[in-house]
């Protein structure tokens, strides 16, 4: 849901969002396999779509514009995408994190791909000639999820390894043994008193910053 509580659902059809007459197809956003949808500052939404790249939608007038490879942008299967405080856009496919600003493309790499060759190629088949790469010494799976908090701490998901955190520019690792006690971490949400929610394979799991609370069956989860 937006700011305003308006609710958006992205699918293999397009953008869905609901009013009075139920489900229906937001203005110039079907035709797209939407994976992840994130309201901007400006109350514009941006998804993350399965080979079209991201869209950018303005819901006021339904003007729709679609960002590819020209503008830093994967045009492969994405699986999240997050529209940070900061003006930048974050989006995860595969084994890497990116963050596009509007003057630079800077792509963070998991170990389990090999470091880029010298053609700035990853071996996944990203091209990334003219962007910066950096490592991450997490050998996961690949990328699943996206969130930031009111301090502009960037929380990303993953399958296999847990969870990762940028924060003031360094990197910090939280393996299921931290806590989180689930590999795969499949959504990612910023509640209302800033405290992170982590949807996983096995239960929803909530931090403070400090320590881990559970929700699973006990509390009524199936």
């Amino acid at each position: 849901a937006d700011r305003s509580g308006r609710l958006w659902i992205g699918t293999d059809r397009g953008l869905l969002t609901w009013n009075a007459s139920g489900f229906v197809h937001a203005a110039g956003g079907g035709g797209f396999q939407v994976r992840s949808v994130s309201e901007g500052p400006d109350g514009t939404l941006w998804c993350a779509t399965a080979g079209d790249g991201v869209l950018h939608w303005r819901p006021g007038d339904g003007a729709m514009r679609r960002f590819g490879s020209d503008r830093g942008f994967w045009e492969g299967h994405l699986t999240s995408v997050m529209a940070s405080s900061d003006g930048s856009v974050w989006y995860t496919q595969d084994f890497s994190v990116t963050r596009v600003t509007d003057s630079a493309v800077l792509d963070y790499v998991l170990t389990r791909a090999a470091p880029l060759n010298d053609s700035g190629v990853a071996p996944f088949g990203v091209t990334v000639t003219n962007r910066t790469g950096r490592l991450l010494s997490v050998n996961a799976t690949s990328t699943s999820a996206l969130a930031e908090d009111a301090q502009g701490t960037v929380w990303v998901g993953t399958w296999r390894q847990g969870l990762l955190r940028q924060q003031e520019g360094r990197w910090t690792h939280f393996p299921p043994d931290s806590g989180l006690d689930s590999p795969d971490v499949r959504a990612l949400c910023i509640g209302p008193n800033g405290r992170l929610w982590c949807g996983t394979s096995t239960g929803v799991r909530v931090f403070d910053g400090e320590h881990w609370g559970t929700l699973g069956t006990a509390s009524g989860l199936s």
